[in-house]
């Protein structure tokens, strides 16, 4: 793809869109490496095949042992050259795959951008730092980060939430099963229960029924409220559990954290001369403000 066919926001930064260019662009020079080298796999392969089947032929025949002795010398250096090249192979496609990655992510995220704002900080090596130590402690801060993010979000709800959302959805299966009444005092028919689809196990058929947890819960209120109070008791970690609002909160304070290393990391690859890892922040990579939507992280 030549930068004509790069197809970005015409609001695009210049500088935002020459390094989607650019992380483009050693895309494509990688993948054409991984080319090159298969295609001289495949050729070495071929001509080993050759030789080994003219080998057989010839040690079949009994004669020609200096031949013989120099077929043999020439598929062993076949066999170096061929797993020297495998190796470079299996390298070069995993360098690819990484650059491919890193180009996906950038272009994907500029392309769903409305509008653009810049970031201009400059990050800074440590003293006695070089590029590649810089990049390696940020990238061990970035982790532990990430770490601590995930902590957060798994963190369990404190028991006193948990349990006023159990009474929430008792009072919406009571509802939905209260029976009716009305036919009885206007007509003495019959009283009515309500009925739904009740959830199936391993059967496509539609089986419809009176939910009997819901009419348990209607008929002993107080009860069915106690019992699941004490499940949640039990399995309760208040100490370590977090509000909806305190999730927020410390979610984002660590992301402007995360943000601030992922920017070290990739000016430190850069200044290595090296592709910021695929997962990266669009932002911290391309030099974007901290105030653009944040991507989904996996």
């Amino acid at each position: 793809m030549s930068v004509d066919e790069l197809i970005l926001p015409a609001n695009t930064p210049t500088v935002v869109r020459d390094r989607v260019q650019t992380f483009l662009d050693i895309s494509r020079e990688r993948h054409s490496a991984v080319l090159e080298t298969s295609a001289q796999r495949r050729t070495t392969m071929s001509a080993l095949d050759a030789d080994k089947a003219l080998l057989r032929e010839l040690e079949k025949g009994q004669r020609n042992s200096d031949q013989i002795a120099q077929v043999q010398i020439k598929i062993e250096r076949g066999e170096k050259a061929l797993a020297k090249l495998t190796a470079s192979f299996e390298k070069l496609g995993t360098s690819a795959k990484a650059a491919s990655a890193l180009s996906n992510s950038l272009t994907a995220y500029v392309r769903a951008q409305a509008a653009f704002s810049l970031d201009h900080s400059l990050p800074q090596l440590q003293p006695g730092e070089t590029a590649l130590d810089g990049l390696e402690r940020a990238a061990r801060t970035t982790r532990k980060l990430l770490a601590d993010r995930r902590e957060v979000e798994t963190a369990p709800f404190p028991s006193a939430h948990a349990k006023k959302i159990a009474r929430q959805h008792l009072a919406a299966r009571i509802e939905a099963v209260r029976p009716d009444a009305g036919p009885l005092i206007q007509r003495l028919d019959p009283i009515k229960f309500p009925v739904a689809r009740l959830q199936q196990y391993g059967d496509a058929n539609d089986v419809y029924g009176t939910d009997p947890v819901a009419l348990l819960a209607w008929l002993l209120p107080d009860a069915m409220a106690a019992a699941i109070d004490r499940e949640i008791d039990a399995i309760a970690d208040d100490g370590n559990a977090l509000t909806a609002e305190e999730r927020r909160e410390k979610l984002a304070q660590i992301d402007a954290v995360v943000l601030a290393s992922e920017r070290e990391e990739a000016a430190f690859a850069e200044l290595a001369g090296l592709l910021p890892r695929p997962d990266i922040d669009p932002r911290a990579a391309l030099g974007l403000a901290a105030s653009m939507p944040a991507p989904e992280r996996a």
